[in-house]
Parts: structure tokens; C-alpha cells; sequence
């Protein structure tokens, strides 16, 4: 069995992995593939080269496509099955959900952001730029939108919907934009599906992976899916309106550019899809979205208020745990002090009556 770590070639750190010790501590760190390391390493890391994977770009002026990211495979280390029975090879290991402190002490991974998508750890690359801005022009549009329906819901860009079982964590997607109700507790997006979900893709972005995320908030009860596919021109900007409820091979709406583009589910909303771009610059000029700016910054320092409390609670926890070890060990150390006592005083009794003890006599 080949265990295999792809990285992008620009990626230096992550090819710090051809280390061995680096190696399995990211394969570790995935729940899904962790338990290959129970088998025996037979081989060393081997260090190894060549595109795997293309994602194509026009040039401009150049007159054809050529290659933007190249992938390369950063080590493969093989090993044997962790069992010798042919029961272990076909069965597939259920991925260990991470339980609420793990996801705590995850920080993203540079050039990345981590997931949980049906209970297994995900890192996606970061979002560019100006995908980051299309996606905080348009949660602009949809405050602005919810305000003047007076509907009642929360605007969230790149927060995670978490859905725990027990002290487990069974999702945790951090759609691009959404609309839903926000926890008061975590200040994070919780209880049911959201109303809007939007994912917001660059035009170079393969289609099988917007299709991929696409079954993922079908199978999640979403109804409402936007997918925004922005390119350099915002002639380009395309949306695509699904209603996962009633149809999930075509869009119900659809618009680009300059087409106006008008909804009333779940609320009522319209523009022209390349005023998106820049339209918060626009709109503040006029003062109208300063309100809702305000409400989400407040947002946003509750939540870092929360995560800061829940590091420290975090640490306090440990910190009473080492200190109950600390206790248990010294308990241990005074029972064993007691014993070799009342072993002395035993001997020294046996003595006393003219015996000397034996191997047999001696406390175990």
C-alpha cells in the first residue's frame, strides 16, 4: 500500500513532508488515512516528481491555454496492510470524527483553510483576493436586501456551519456567504441548513469541483444555492440560482453581466451581476450599508470573544487534568511508600522472632 502527499510545486513548506517524521505526522493528522501507519513502513519516504494535475488559464495576448498550478507529489511511503487478512484490505475504516477541542487547536494551514465535510478533515486552498471581495461585495448586496424586506437574518462570510454530536464534530462547512441564524452562544451559524447558501468560484475553477460541493448541500437539506463565477472582467460574472429542492441538474435562474437578475426566494432581491464587484465601495458612498458593516463587525469581535474564552477554558482544562495526573502520581508514590514500610516493619518482626524471611514470604 502506497500512503502518497501531493503539494503545489510553489508550496516550499509543505514540501518540508519528504521528511520522514514530517510524513507521518500529516498523515496523522488526517482521521481518514491515520490508520495506514498501523502497518509496518517497508520502504523510506521516497521523494518523488511531475504534474499530476493541471488547472488551465487563458493567457492574454498569448493565443493558448497554459498551465497555472502544477501539482507535484511531495513523498510516498509504502507500507504494509496494517492486518495480514484479506478482511482488513476490503473493509474501509470509518473516519474518527474530531471532537470540539481538536477542531479548537486546528489553525489553517498556510495557503489553506480546513473543513469538515461529512465528518472528514478537508483543507481547501484559500480563496483569492478578488474572490474575497466579490464574496464581501455581495454580503453587502444581501444585508442591504434583508433590510429593506425587514427579514430577519444574519449575513456570514467564510463562517463555518457546525453540526456536533455529543463532543464530536460532524460538519463544520465554511460556505463562502450565507444567510441563516447565528448561534447567540458561538456567534457561528447553527440550528437548521442555512436559508442561502453562496459559494463563490474563480472561472478557471473545475467544474466537477463546483459540482462536487454542489451534492454536498443537497445531501445537507439546503434549498437555496447561489454559485457566483467571477473572472478579471465583471462582464464575466455569471450567476446560477438552484432550487436543490425541486431540480438538481439545471439552475432555476440564471444571469451574467449586464442581464438583471430579480428573485423573491428566499427573499426578495435583485441586481445585475457585474455590479457585484465594487458594489460596496459604491453603496457606501451613499451611507447605506453602514449599519449593517457595524452589526457585522460586532459579529465578528463577539466570535473572537468566544473563540478567546473557549482557548482559556481549553487551557484550564488541560491544566487541571496535568494537575489530577500530578495529584494520582503522588498518591502512588505514598501507597508505595506505605508498602516498603510495612515491608521493613514485617522483616524487622520476622527478625525479632528468630526467622529470617524467605523469597516465598517476601510482599509481592
Amino acid at each position: 500500500m502506497d500512503v502518497n502527499i501531493y503539494a503545489l510545486s510553489r508550496d516550499a513548506a509543505l514540501l518540508g513532508v519528504r521528511d520522514a517524521a514530517a510524513f507521518e505526522r500529516v498523515i496523522r493528522a488526517c482521521p481518514a488515512h491515520a490508520h495506514w501507519l498501523e502497518g509496518k513502513a517497508i520502504t523510506d519516504v521516497e521523494v518523488m516528481a511531475g504534474v499530476t494535475d493541471r488547472d488551465y488559464r487563458s493567457t492574454p495576448g498569448a493565443g493558448f491555454r497554459s498551465p497555472r498550478l502544477i501539482l507535484v507529489v511531495a513523498g510516498r511511503l509504502s507500507l504494509s496492510y496494517p492486518s495480514d487478512t484479506m478482511a482488513t484490505m476490503t473493509t474501509v475504516p470509518q473516519p474518527r470524527l474530531l471532537t470540539v477541542e481538536d477542531w479548537m487547536l486546528l489553525e489553517d494551514p498556510p495557503g489553506g483553510r480546513y473543513e469538515i465535510l461529512d465528518g472528514v478533515l478537508v483543507v481547501n486552498p484559500s480563496a483569492s483576493s478578488n474572490h474575497n471581495r466579490v464574496a464581501e461585495d455581495l454580503a453587502d448586496l444581501l444585508r442591504v436586501a434583508l433590510r429593506r424586506a425587514g427579514v430577519e437574518a444574519t449575513v456570514t462570510i467564510d463562517v463555518e456551519w457546525r453540526v456536533v454530536i455529543g463532543n464530536r464534530i460532524r460538519e463544520a462547512p465554511r460556505p463562502d456567504v450565507a444567510v441563516g441564524w447565528v448561534d447567540p452562544a458561538t456567534r457561528r451559524l447553527g440550528g437548521p441548513p442555512p436559508q442561502l447558501v453562496v459559494e463563490v468560484w474563480d472561472d478557471w475553477t473545475e467544474r466537477y469541483v463546483v459540482r462536487a460541493k454542489r451534492r454536498y448541500w443537497i445531501t445537507k437539506n439546503v434549498r437555496w444555492l447561489w454559485e457566483l463565477t467571477v473572472g478579471d472582467e465583471a462582464s464575466s460574472v455569471r450567476i446560477e440560482v438552484w432550487d436543490l429542492h425541486t431540480d438538481t441538474e439545471r439552475p432555476v435562474l440564471d444571469a451574467q453581466g449586464d442581464t438583471a437578475f430579480s428573485t423573491s426566494e428566499p427573499f426578495p432581491v435583485g441586481f445585475r451581476p457585474a455590479e457585484v464587484p465594487g458594489w460596496s465601495e459604491q453603496q457606501a458612498l451613499q451611507g447605506e450599508i453602514n449599519a449593517a458593516r457595524a452589526e457585522e463587525a460586532t459579529l465578528q469581535a463577539a466570535q473572537a470573544t468566544i473563540r478567546a474564552d473557549e482557548a482559556t477554558a481549553l487551557a484550564k482544562a488541560v491544566t487541571e487534568r496535568a494537575e489530577r495526573e500530578a495529584e494520582r502520581a503522588e498518591r502512588e508514590a505514598e501507597r508505595a511508600e506505605r508498602e516498603a514500610e510495612r515491608a521493613e516493619r514485617l522483616a524487622q518482626r520476622l527478625r525479632e522472632l528468630g526467622e529470617a524471611p524467605s523469597a516465598d514470604d517476601s510482599p509481592t
